[in-house]
C-alpha cells in the first residue's frame, strides 16, 4: 500500500482497539503542559587565529581548517570535565559548544578543560603536531613541512554562561527556540538574548591561545574558590562592549593556570617553559594590541593613573563592587539557584542523538588476490593501534557510494569501485556484513560492511602516515595468520576471510 493512512467519513463509526485507546491517553498525559524549568549553561567557543592570511599561503586552505576543527573538536570530547558538551554551531572558522551545568562546583572544572584543549591545540600548531593529523593525502609531506614553518596559525577561545529556558518567566533568562530542519528529524536549535549576545561580543576581547570568560561566570566561580581565583582570572582591563550593561564599562577577564598550562605541554610532547602568566606575552605582543599594552604598563607603573581605582583589578573586589553598581546580585543569585542539581535532568543536550551509519570497505587488488588494511593511529580514541579497514560516515545529503568512494580517496589515495547489487534498477553496494560497536550509556555505533575492487592499486606507495592511520598495506589470506587476534579490531580475521573464501562470486573466476 503506497499509503497507509485511511480516511473515514464522519458518520462512519470505527471501534478503537483498547491498545490504541491507551497509546492515545498516554500520549494526551505527555501532552500536558510540563512546567518550565531554566537550565544554566556554559556556552564557550573556539576561533581560528589569522585564518584570512593562511588561506592566501596554500590553495589546500580547505583541508588544514576542517582538520583543526575537526582536532579540536575530538579533544572536548576526550575531556572529562566537559563530558555532555555538544556542538552548536560551526560558522567559517569558528565552532560554539554548549554544556549543562547542574552544580556550580562543575563551572571551575569545565573552565579549566577548555584552558588546557587552548593550550594543547595552540602547542600542537605551533610544534607542528597538528599536521600529522591530518589524513588527507592531497597534502604533500614537503607541503606539510613548509607548512609547520610557517607558525601563521593558532586558536583563541572565549566561555560565559547564561540561563537558558524556553520560556521567558526570568529577566535574566535567555530563551531556546527549535526549528525544523530540512530532511531531517533533529530540529535545529538557537539561543537568544543578551547573555549569548554578550558571549559573542566578548570573542572580540581574546587573542591566540587566550581565554577571555564573562563577569558572571567569574563571579561563581571566584565565590567557589576564594582566594585562589587571583591566581586564575586576570583583569586585562574594562572596555565598552556595544549593546551590554548600556556601554557602561565592563571586565575583560582572561584564565591562566601554569599546572593546566604544564599538562597540555605534557600532552603535546613538549618542553617548554612554564612562565608565570604576567612573563607568558610574547615579546611583541603588546605592538598594535592596546589591551595587552595597557595591561603591561600597568604592571610596570607604581602608581595608579588610571580612571579605574587599582582595588577593581582584583578579582574578587572587583565581583562585589560591579554586583552592587550594576545590580547584578539578583542575575549571580538566580544562577546558582538553577545550578541546584534536585530539579534537572542533565543530558547535555535537548536533541535526540541522531542516526550515524559507518561505512567500512574491504579494498581489494583483484590482479593480486590482496586485501588492503590499515592500522589505528595515535589520534583513535578507540582500538589504537589495531588493524583495520578503514571506515566511512554516510551523509544524508550524498549518495552512498559517493560518500564511500570519496573518504576512500581522501584517506588513503585509492580509486574504488564497489561491488553492486546489479539485479536492482537502484545499483547500491552489496552489504557483507553488519556490526555494532558499543560506545557508552548503552549506546552503539551501528556499521555496514562492504567490498570494492581498487583501480590504482600501486597508490598506497604514496601514503603520507598520520595520527588517524599510522601504516597501510597490502595482504594476502595466508598473511593474516601473522596479525594476532588481540592486534586486530573485532571480526578483523573473520571479515577478511569470507572476502577471500567469496573471491570469484564477488569478482569472476581467474582467466
Amino acid at each position: 500500500m503506497a499509503n497507509s493512512s485511511i480516511l473515514l467519513d464522519n458518520d462512519e463509526k470505527t471501534e478503537v482497539p483498547a491498545a490504541v485507546r491507551l497509546a492515545q491517553q498516554q500520549g494526551f498525559l505527555s501532552m500536558e503542559k510540563q512546567p518550565v524549568v531554566p537550565v544554566a549553561k556554559l556556552f564557550f567557543s573556539f576561533d581560528i587565529v589569522n585564518s584570512t592570511v593562511y588561506k592566501a599561503n596554500t590553495v589546500n586552505w580547505p583541508i588544514i581548517i576542517k582538520g583543526l576543527l575537526d582536532y579540536i573538536r575530538r579533544c572536548v570530547q576526550r575531556e572529562a570535565d566537559l563530558q555532555g558538551a555538544s556542538l552548536w554551531r560551526v560558522i567559517g572558522d569558528e565552532m560554539v559548544f554548549v554544556y549543562q551545568i547542574i552544580d556550580k562546583r562543575e563551572l571551575y572544572p569545565a573552565v579549566d578543560a577548555i584552558f588546557r584543549i587552548t593550550q594543547r591545540v595552540s602547542l600542537s600548531i605551533r610544534t607542528g603536531k597538528f599536521f600529522n593529523t591530518l589524513e588527507e593525502q592531497k597534502l604533500q609531506k614537503a607541503e606539510i613541512e613548509v607548512l609547520k614553518s610557517q607558525e601563521i596559525l593558532s586558536i583563541k577561545a572565549a566561555a560565559w554562561i547564561a540561563a537558558i529556558s524556553k520560556e521567558m518567566k526570568s529577566p535574566y533568562d535567555n530563551i531556546q527556540t527549535e526549528y525544523e530542519s530540512d530532511g531531517s528529524n533533529i530540529p535545529i536549535v538557537e539561543y537568544l538574548g543578551r547573555d549569548i549576545d554578550t558571549g559573542f561580543r566578548l570573542k572580540a576581547y581574546t587573542q591566540r591561545r587566550r581565554l577571555i570568560v564573562s563577569f558572571e561566570l567569574v563571579c561563581l566561580i571566584a565565590e567557589f574558590l576564594e582566594k585562589e581565583a587571583e591566581n586564575l582570572f586576570y583583569i586585562i582591563d574594562y572596555a565598552k562592549l556595544k549593546g551590554v550593561w548600556n556601554r557602561a564599562l565592563y571586565p575583560i577577564i582572561w584564565y591562566y593556570k601554569k599546572e593546566t598550562l604544564k599538562e597540555a605541554n605534557e600532552l603535546s610532547g613538549t618542553d617548554e617553559e612554564i612562565l608565570d602568566f604576567k612573563d607568558s606575552f610574547y615579546y611583541d605582543e603588546a605592538d598594535g594590541n592596546e589591551l595587552v599594552e595597557r595591561y603591561i604598563a600597568r604592571q610596570r607603573r607604581k602608581d595608579n593613573q588610571e580612571i579605574i581605582a587599582s582595588q577593581m583589578y582584583k578579582v574578587r573586589t572587583m565581583c562585589k563592587k560591579i554586583c552592587v553598581d550594576r545590580n547584578l546580585k539578583g542575575k549571580i543569585e538566580y544562577l546558582k539557584n538553577i545550578m541546584g542539581g534536585n530539579v534537572q535532568i542533565k543530558n547535555g543536550d535537548d536533541r535526540p542523538a541522531p542516526l550515524k551509519l559507518h561505512c567500512a570497505v574491504v579494498c581489494c587488488d583483484i590482479e593480486n588476490k590482496k586485501i588492503l588494511i590499515c592500522k589505528r593511529g595515535n589520534a583513535k580514541e578507540e582500538n589504537c593501534g589495531k588493524w583495520e579497514f578503514g571506515c566511512a560516515k554516510a551523509r544524508g545529503s550524498q549518495h552512498l557510494a559517493d560518500t564511500i568512494k570519496e573518504y576512500y580517496s581522501e584517506k588513503f589515495g585509492v580509486d574504488i569501485e564497489l561491488v553492486l547489487d546489479e539485479s536492482r534498477d537502484e545499483k547500491q553496494p552489496i552489504p557483507l556484513a553488519i556490526y555494532e560497536v558499543p560506545i557508552d550509556a548503552g549506546a552503539t555505533k551501528k556499521g555496514i560492511i562492504f567490498v570494492a575492487k581498487v583501480k590504482n592499486p600501486q597508490a598506497i606507495a604514496q601514503y603520507r602516515q598520520n595520527d588517524e592511520h599510522s601504516s597501510i598495506k597490502w595482504v594476502k589470506q595466508e598473511e593474516l595468520e601473522k596479525i594476532a587476534e588481540e592486534n586486530a579490531v573485532t571480526d578483523f580475521h573473520n571479515t577478511a576471510n569470507i572476502v577471500f573464501e567469496k573471491w570469484n562470486d564477488l569478482f569472476g573466476k581467474d582467466d
